[in-house]
Order: C-alpha cells, then structure tokens, then sequence
C-alpha cells in the first residue's frame, strides 16, 4: 500500500505540478559554419565594418551576401566580432514584434528552452561552458538583439580589459601622488 501511495504522488507531481519540460541547450560551437576562434583570415566573405570604441582589438564584419533572416525572423543585420583576429561573438539585430516572436522561437527551437529569463525584461540569457547567449527585447522601440559569446574568448577578453583597468588606476594614483 505504501508503494501504491508513493507511486500515485509521484505520478501527480511528475503530470501535474512540475511544470513544463524544457529541452536543455545545445551549445553551439559557433555561427553559420564559422567555429569560435576561426582566425579572420581564413573568412574570403567578410567586409570589415568597425571597430569597437571601448577595445580596439575588438572588430565587427559583415558577411557578403548573408542571408537576413534567422527562422520565421526578418534581421536588420547581423554583426560578427572578431577579438585579437579571432571570432568571438555574433550580434543579431531584429525589429518589430513579429519579428521578436520569430526570433525568439528560432533560439528556443535550434538550441533549446533551459535560459533564464530575467524579472520585469522581456530578456533571457544563458551562460555555458562553450557559449553564453542573451537575447533581449524592448518593446517600446520594438528592437530586439540577439548576443551569442565563445565563453572562452569572452572570459579572456574581460580579464585582460579588467587588467588594463587596474593598470590604468595604478597610473592615476601615481600621477596624484607626484
């Protein structure tokens, strides 16, 4: 009897209380074909687009002829972002609900449901061991980004910037000091 009453509070858990299974994340191993850490020039079909204001060993291309949609999602462009010639990080803008919704059930579909969605945002994030990914949404503009990381790059990147900081704070202090 004990087994039957175990096996029946169970079952109404498992059905009933647990909530919806969310397929875990397939991390990717990069974007369209080019794998985190691919050197820019090994890529014939990227035009150079800018540099980043707050890094500039940080720089963006565009892919001739990339096809802008992403799903059922029109993009307004999509961004590639390559660290000391290094792919590091893909950047896909979208705008319009419509357009929100597709990309939105794009990410979910490709590489799964398990993000974190942030409290009083329409904004999810996620944070792996290959791949950190936030997409985000404001629906006043109606714009909406799409930010996929090699977590690897990313970290390296962050400690070296935090690094050049503290260098950079050394300095001043000395200056004062003087």
């Amino acid at each position: 009897m004990f087994f039957f009453i175990v096996l029946v509070v169970f079952l109404f858990w498992y059905f009933f209380l647990r909530g919806p299974v969310k397929r875990p994340i397939i991390e990717p191993l990069g974007f369209r074909g080019i794998n985190w850490g691919t050197d820019i020039s090994t890529l014939k079909d990227m035009e150079y687009f800018a540099t980043d204001p707050d890094c500039e060993e940080v720089k963006a291309y565009i892919r001739k002829g990339d096809d802008l949609r992403l799903g059922e999602a029109n993009l307004t462009g999509i961004g590639y972002h390559f660290w000391k010639e290094k792919f590091y990080c893909v950047t896909i803008g979208m705008k319009g609900h419509i357009n929100w919704i597709g990309l939105k059930r794009a990410l979910f579909e490709e590489f799964g449901e398990d993000f974190i969605k942030t409290p009083f945002r329409e904004e999810y994030v996620f944070w792996g061991k290959i791949i950190e990914i936030k997409l985000q949404y404001d629906e006043t503009s109606e714009k909406g980004d799409l930010y996929m990381y090699s977590a690897d790059l990313l970290t390296q990147l962050a400690r070296r910037l935090k690094r050049e900081q503290r260098q950079d704070s050394n300095m001043r202090e000395r200056r004062i000091e003087e």
